[in-house]
């Protein structure tokens, strides 16, 4: 895993629940739970799972038919996913690495990852390890961030971060939206062995959501909180204000609507001798 899946630590899971999870990556989850496939399955294996916001979706769509092994490799992490799952009876929280995943060939029908393959150091290992899990017809779902320029929100906090530090900038943002070309994540999954692939953006717009959220979740829900204390202790706090000012000069207010992008992608394991 890259180094940043290991800073999920201290506060830092809770922010990125509480701060980013409603604006950001729930949205995101329900639009990916209404893409997966309409046929019945009875094992599904979630990768990077986070705090547990698609988790619960995931468990509530599936609640009569399958049960969910979801995995992240942060411990911290999978501590918070634990709070909101505790009535959750068919999902179990495993700590698991996506190179070297502790399941036998042919497991899961479904395997989906929510904004994680990103962060995956070897993603051709992964890949492979994913399609090795999949049982034959089973499919892999998930969705990456599309660019910085399609992310505004995005990109308005990390131009307050470059303000601030200049050349010394963290560089946290270009990991999540570094994996947003199409053709070359079909030639990842091709080389895995993967077939039918399909992809589409996926655009969601929230209104109304304040300033003051948007650039606290980025700056203290993510690894780069660390980042910035070791730099500047005092710079999280001055960034948030700085970042807070940029979105609402840029939409006119203090809650503003916050434009999201992605791409949702699906792949499938052939059935073996087809």
């Amino acid at each position: 895993m890259k180094e940043h899946t290991n800073l999920f630590t201290g506060n830092i899971p809770f922010n990125y629940d509480a701060l980013l999870g409603p604006f950001l990556f729930a949205p995101h989850a329900a639009a990916l739970v209404n893409k997966l496939p309409l046929n019945a399955v009875s094992s599904i294996l979630e990768l990077a799972c986070g705090t547990g916001i698609l988790t619960t979706r995931l468990s509530n769509h599936f609640a009569n038919s399958a049960g969910i092994v979801a995995t992240d490799y942060s411990d911290s992490m999978l501590q918070q996913a634990k709070l909101k799952l505790l009535n959750s009876r068919n999902v179990r929280l495993q700590t698991a690495d996506a190179h070297q995943l502790p399941f036998a060939d042919n497991s899961f029908e479904l395997v989906v990852c929510q904004f994680g393959i990103m962060f995956f150091a070897d993603q051709p290992a992964a890949c492979r390890e994913i399609y090795r899990v999949l049982s034959p017809d089973g499919s892999f779902i998930f969705n990456t961030w599309n660019s910085m320029a399609d992310n505004p929100a995005t990109k308005l906090v990390n131009d307050a971060i470059t303000g601030y530090f200049g050349a010394d900038a963290p560089h946290f943002f270009e990991t999540p939206h570094g994996m947003n070309n199409a053709a070359s994540i079909i030639r990842l999954l091709s080389g895995a062995g993967f077939a039918n692939i399909t992809h589409e953006v996926v655009e969601i717009t929230v209104e109304n959501v304040a300033a003051s959220t948007i650039a606290r979740g980025f700056v203290t829900g993510t690894p780069m909180f660390g980042e910035l204390v070791r730099l500047d202790p005092s710079s999280p706090e001055k960034i948030i204000a700085i970042a807070e000012e940029k979105l609402a000069v840029a939409y006119g207010g203090s809650h503003v609507p916050v434009t999201t992008s992605a791409l949702f992608f699906s792949a499938h394991k052939n059935i073996i001798g087809q």
